[in-house]
């Protein structure tokens, strides 16, 4: 069979988890990059139905609509759309939210990704795939966020002198993210506290060995707190370039220029800046 048909007359498939509808094709003609067109429904759907384990038990009701080729993220290309409706996990309740995706890709490593949802609005485009996009952004910001640190505390980091291979799997990407309301996160989160209405746009360039980036815009709201880590931000306005970022490698490459003006106070662990207006260099 190349293409399966799914369709009411073929939905007895599923009688045996009667919560779960589903109707649409799949076409499997070419297996490296399946093609679907679906609409799923479920009406307290139970997990453990499926896996019989309890620990899995879930009351799941959502609707999902998928139109792509591909089933690994960084060979997918479409439009999805997901109504979340109710959803209980072990431990946690979910609030409803409705998100809508669409992923297309330029040739291999060039792709545009754009979502639209009740937790936030995002695009994200140019070289990247998923593999290293998310990895190269969580260790840049968080050898920027030291970075910072130390330089309000005037402290410096040993000076290593060799980066081999700097440029090995790098992003090259423009990015644009809203966020309004990641309750849906937060939930996830271990011991976290986090929630940010905020708008920004900026650049992303480099490794996790050597990165650049840039970020312009506006948080209005922006609280995280964990056992190592407490941030509290209101009304924010900013501009910050970052460049040669080398975690735990060269420091004296960064260079940072940093733009912030707020008439809120800014609280990062112990530092606190009173309504900061603020326009330096750090190198």
């Amino acid at each position: 069979i190349n293409v399966i048909q799914i369709d009411k007359k073929s939905r007895d498939l599923f009688s045996s988890n009667p919560s779960i509808s589903l109707s649409g094709e799949i076409d499997l003609r070419n297996l490296k990059k399946i093609k679907y067109k679906f609409i799923s429904k479920t009406k307290a759907f139970d997990l453990s139905d499926i896996t019989l384990d309890n620990k899995n038990r879930t009351s799941l009701t959502f609707e999902l609509e998928a139109n792509g080729i591909g089933t690994e993220l960084d060979s997918l290309e479409g439009t999805y759309k997901l109504s979340m409706i109710d959803a209980k996990i072990p431990g946690k309740q979910l609030p409803s939210f409705n998100l809508d995706m669409t992923l297309f890709r330029e040739g291999k490593e060039n792709r545009t990704w754009k979502l639209n949802s009740d937790i936030a609005d995002a695009e994200v485009s140019g070289k990247w795939y998923f593999s290293n996009i998310l990895p190269t952004v969580k260790v840049g910001a968080k050898a920027l966020i030291e970075y910072l640190s130390r330089k309000a505390q005037f402290k410096i980091e040993p000076f290593y002198t060799k980066i081999e291979n700097p440029f090995d799997n790098e992003v090259d990407v423009k990015y644009k993210i809203v966020t309004k309301d990641l309750t849906p996160i937060e939930i996830f989160l271990d011991r976290t506290k986090f929630q940010s209405v905020s708008n920004l746009e900026g650049e992303i360039f480099g490794t996790q060995k050597l990165i650049t980036i840039t970020s312009i815009g506006e948080i209005k709201e922006l609280v995280f707190e964990n056992d190592s880590t407490k941030i509290d931000i209101n009304n924010l306005k900013f501009d910050i370039n970052a460049r040669n970022i080398a975690p735990g490698r060269i420091e004296e490459m960064t260079i940072a220029d940093i733009n912030l003006q707020s008439n809120s106070d800014i609280k990062f662990n112990k530092l606190t800046f009173g309504s900061p207006n603020l326009s330096t260099t750090l190198e």
